[in-house]
């Protein structure tokens, strides 16, 4: 079982204890004592990974069937799963290197709960969410521990977007208060690295280079909540160190109550050991008190619906039912997505000239 494999997300600051040590210390410290009032309802009862196989393709035929829309669908696909147990990388290929299971509903770190749920709200059979999770995990689909995605910013983030399944929308929300972090991931950087040091990839396999992203400052979440979508899935951007090969360390995804219109961040915790809601306005709070591993902001993406999953040269992707290809859907080597610039159109009409 190799549990130090979920570099760049949940299971970084468990491999840096030096740089989360503060971070962990303010959460445990007052954290907990909102753990009744973090909930924003009740699992569904019974929990889909309570369910035998026959239960479970019904529960999930039906989420698809009473929720079109993408955003409500991952809302209802992610309340079946509340509350299920936080396990540090409890994904792998199932042999070697990683013999984990590919699929599991009762356990889940940070982003293999937000990978989870994208896969079950993007296949509505039980036979084709396998392949759609491997789409999601790995590059052209090839559960392979090499091929995983394991650096949210240089290989995670820029991956999905390629391949059509994500779409960067923070300038889009943002506007003119988007920022933008530059990473250079050097073989010299990779060496002298002090998180992930258990993660035996070779050089090859590291996405050598230099990596942007843009983020939104936290002060932006307590001033424009209303302007994030629900269904919008959140990743957690620090400070560049020269200690860490990628600046996400958390992710999870955001989704409004309808009773209070707040938002509310649905996520696998480590301090919790479950999947539970969380207030953004709480998260924000506690990401802005002073750390070692200071947190810029936050990324936002958004989960493209099956019908819509289109590439630049416009043609008709057949993901998730067809095959990934050198030059088809799901393909890494898919054109890229166009970077939105720095100072996003104001006006309307300028938005539909330029597009998302």
């Amino acid at each position: 079982m190799h549990r130090l494999t979920a570099v760049a997300l949940c299971g970084l600051f468990a491999l840096a204890p030096d740089l989360a040590a503060q971070a962990d210390s303010q959460v445990v410290a007052k954290g907990k004592k909102r753990a009744s009032s973090t909930q924003q309802q009740s699992p569904t009862s019974p929990p889909w990974y309570k369910l035998d196989g026959a239960q479970l393709a019904r529960e999930i035929a039906r989420s698809h069937r009473d929720h079109q829309d993408i955003a409500d669908r991952l809302f209802a696909v992610s309340s079946a799963l509340l509350r299920a147990r936080f396990v540090r990388s409890p994904l792998g290929e199932g042999q070697g290197q990683d013999a984990d299971p590919r699929f599991r509903l009762d356990a889940f770190d940070c982003t293999t709960f937000v990978e989870t749920v994208t896969a079950l709200s993007l296949s509505s059979e039980v036979a084709t969410i396998r392949r759609v999770l491997d789409k999601i995990r790995y590059k052209r689909g090839k559960p392979v521990f090499t091929a995983r995605r394991h650096l949210a910013l240089s290989q995670w983030i820029p991956g999905l977007n390629r391949a059509g399944i994500l779409q960067d929308i923070t300038a889009a929300i943002g506007g003119d208060q988007a920022r933008w972090i530059t990473v250079k991931l050097t073989a010299n950087r990779w060496r002298n690295r002090r998180v992930a040091r258990t993660l035996k990839l070779d050089l090859s396999d590291i996405p050598i280079g230099t990596h942007r992203l843009p983020y939104l400052p936290l002060a932006f979440f307590l001033n424009h909540e209303a302007q994030v979508p629900s269904g919008t899935i959140l990743s957690v951007v620090h400070a560049d160190s020269s200690h860490s090969p990628d600046p996400i360390s958390h992710q999870g995804l955001l989704f409004r109550k309808p009773s209070d219109g707040r938002l509310y961040m649905r996520h696998a915790s480590q301090i919790y050991k479950r999947v539970i809601d969380e207030a953004l306005e709480w998260v924000v709070r506690r990401y802005r008190k002073p750390r070692k591993w200071r947190v810029l902001g936050f990324n936002l993406q958004r989960v493209r619906a099956v019908e819509t999953l289109w590439h630049a040269d416009q043609t008709d992707c057949p993901w998730p039912t067809g095959e990934p290809s050198d030059s088809g859907c799901g393909s890494e080597k898919s054109p890229p997505v166009a970077e939105p610039p720095r100072h996003w159109p104001r006006s309307p009409r300028q938005r539909q000239r330029i597009g998302p």
